[in-house]
């Protein structure tokens, strides 16, 4: 197959609000088709510890900067405890 397969491992880290702590991310993206892709929450720490649930991801912003790609995605996240 042609279609090109990304592994997504990512922590975020929540520092302002009510909130803190990091959210982790672990999933499969498939570079095309849909353009908002699910990804699950697999843990975190602090407020979020044993954080489960889904985010949906998609891809708002990609540009070359000083000879590398740089992409901006939204997360909007969905969890349960």
């Amino acid at each position: 197959q042609n279609n090109l397969t990304l592994l997504l491992c990512q922590t975020a880290t929540i520092d302002t609000g009510i909130y803190k702590g990091t959210i982790s991310f672990l999933g499969v993206d498939h570079a095309e088709g849909d353009p908002i892709k699910p990804v699950p929450v697999v843990g975190g720490t602090g407020d979020f510890a044993l954080a489960r649930g889904i985010a949906n991801t998609s891809l708002v912003l990609t540009e070359n900067k000083h000879h590398q790609t740089v992409s901006v995605f939204l997360f909007d996240v969905a969890l349960s405890y």
